[in-house]
């Protein structure tokens, strides 16, 4: 059945402005009899009731010009014999999917406008055969968005009674569907992407696109794999289908608690191997360093490598919370216990964390009225919430963070002694980017291969003038700093490589000439060094080789490689 209905307005408007431009009138009558687009005038002059041997010799013939309407042979028996109030009337039959569907009617009313259609009858044929045309497209376009609208709410039923996380996106990205066994693999921010770029790299989503290919890839950070799959509609890919799988535990476990930790300074392999070091510990620890410095990261990171790995990680910035609101978010409240609580009460961030691990950043940042609330929390292993009485235990464990200088603020009394010697028991520093300058190339082609996945641009490398740049740039910002800027270099660069013409203004002009730039010799000879020791101790064996890179917190084939390179035999 043709959904008049569906296209109705946009055809009324349409032959409503047509009809203002030709000073004529138009009407649509199904092959049925009845009457159901018509102008206005249309309308008041004839009425809605249609005498049908017109219509039927409009079907005969295709065109049919009425050019003495009321006193035609077709108009025996109409109520305007004799009397019509058309002038002129000029029908069209509209076929549709090879079925008659109905006349489109051009009429005058006017003897001006009868007379121009008698002298033009081939014009206003060829005109009038153009917009049935397009009356045409608008109804199959109506039919298709109907019969589209009808598919997704079948598919959508199919997959929302599926025990598969599955997940609809269009060819650019943009997610048009997700059923709710989605939010059981998904973190708490990734529930509603609104693009698949958001946890996708671009190589993978242009393999599905460009190749029709299926594709297995993982979600950074997530223990969860997922099957990509074309939706192919004449040789096209018009979209994917993502359906989520969690990994098998093994597979868990083998994941590479360090792939976010970039470097291979001497500072940084130390911090790898003491986070390696307190794997099966519940102990606390501090993180300080400066902004930008990555102590989120790192904080994810001795919680990957912990036994608590498969548990909660719940990560809070404490100078985020109000002041009026901390007691509660922490450990949440009881139902009734103020105005606007929630019926039920409410799972404070202490409880969140049951069993995984609490990472509190901006420990400083706390109220000191409220830190000995904290300090009984962590040392009691329990909490209450607002409006309980109750002590509900927790098992978590505490990793704290800070750029500030926890000691000074205790002289100046605005930190407690106690509780950050309940927090200082295992401290790290995450050193400055200036201080680990060797790492900085790394760092650079890591930011350039993120964002470059993530933007679609072809670009695989940096300029030597531009990484000279780069290394001789003090990084007040540190590690964010300089993902920021490679960030901007990828957006600015029209070319395929990273040159210093990409490079922000406050990099370039803020360098220090004096600098040495060539800062890698040392760092060599302690790597080349710390190989060998490692090889001694774990063995030349695959097995001791696996061990050795474990420990290093690189891959088997990075390690090959710098064996290689430093000439290291067994």
């Amino acid at each position: 059945m043709v959904l008049i209905e569906k296209a109705k307005t946009r055809i009324e408007q349409l032959l409503l402005n047509i009809s203002r431009v030709l000073k004529m009138d138009f009407a649509i009558i199904q092959a049925d009899g009845e009457l159901v687009i018509s102008t206005n005038r249309y309308r008041k002059q004839k009425g809605i009731s249609v005498h049908m041997p017109s219509i039927e010799r409009a079907f005969d013939e295709g065109f049919y010009l009425m050019d003495q309407p009321g006193k035609m042979d077709v108009c025996q028996g109409c109520r305007f014999q004799s009397q019509c109030p058309a002038k002129s009337e000029l029908l069209h039959t509209i076929h549709i999917n090879n079925e008659s569907f109905g006349v489109i009617s051009l009429t005058s009313f006017t003897k001006d406008g009868h007379q121009r259609l008698i002298k033009h009858q081939e014009d206003y044929s060829h005109i009038l055969n153009d917009i049935t045309n397009i009356i045409i497209s608008i109804i199959e376009q109506e039919e298709e968005i109907y019969r589209t609208s009808n598919i997704l709410q079948i598919l959508q039923s199919v997959l929302s009674t599926s025990t598969d996380p599955l997940m609809i996106c269009d060819p650019t990205g943009l997610v048009v569907y997700q059923n709710e066994q989605v939010q059981s693999f998904m973190k708490p921010q990734k529930l509603c992407p609104l693009t698949i770029n958001e946890f996708l790299t671009g190589e993978s989503i242009n393999k599905v696109l460009h190749h029709s290919s299926h594709v297995e890839t993982t979600i950074e950070d997530e223990a969860i794999t997922i099957h990509l799959t074309p939706a192919i509609d004449n040789d096209a890919c018009i979209g994917m289908i993502l359906r989520f799988n969690k990994k098998p535990e093994k597979e868990i476990t083998d994941m590479h608690p360090f792939k976010q930790i970039n470097g291979e300074s001497p500072a940084i392999m130390d911090l790898k191997t003491k986070i390696c070091n307190i794997k099966n510990s519940s102990s606390t620890v501090l993180l300080t360093g400066e902004t930008g410095t990555g102590k989120s990261v790192f904080a994810k990171a001795i919680h990957d490598t912990s036994q608590r790995s498969q548990k909660p990680f719940i990560s809070i910035n404490c100078a985020s919370i109000p002041e009026s609101l901390f007691e509660s978010e922490m450990f949440g409240y009881e139902e009734g216990s103020f105005t606007g609580a929630k019926k039920g009460g409410k799972k404070g961030h202490f409880q969140s964390a049951h069993g995984g691990t609490l990472f509190l950043d901006e420990i400083g940042e706390v109220p000191y009225h409220l830190q000995a609330k904290l300090l009984n929390a962590i040392e009691g292993h329990a909490i209450k919430r607002v409006g309980g009485n109750h002590p509900i235990p927790i098992d978590i464990r505490i990793i704290a963070a800070t750029n500030q200088n926890l000691e000074q603020l205790m002289k100046e009394g605005k930190f407690r002694e106690d509780l950050f010697f309940r927090l200082c028991v295992i401290p790290l520093n995450i050193p400055p980017l200036k201080s680990r300058m060797e790492d900085v190339e790394l760092l650079a082609y890591s930011f350039l291969h993120k964002h470059a996945s993530k933007t679609g641009k072809a670009i695989q490398a940096i300029s030597l003038e531009a990484l000279e740049i780069l290394h001789l740039y003090h990084w007040p910002g540190n590690v964010r700093e300089l993902e920021n800027t490679m960030e901007y270099a990828l957006n600015m660069e029209t070319g395929t490589i990273i040159t210093k013409g990409s490079l922000p203004d406050r990099i370039v002009s803020h360098t220090d000439p004096k600098k040495p730039a060539n800062i890698k010799g040392s760092f060599h000879s302690y790597q080349k060094e710390l190989l060998q020791q490692l090889i001694a101790k774990n063995g030349y064996d695959s097995e001791g080789k696996e061990l050795t890179a474990k420990e290093l917190g690189i891959s088997v084939r990075t390690l090959y490689r710098k064996i290689d390179k430093y000439g290291i035999k067994n």
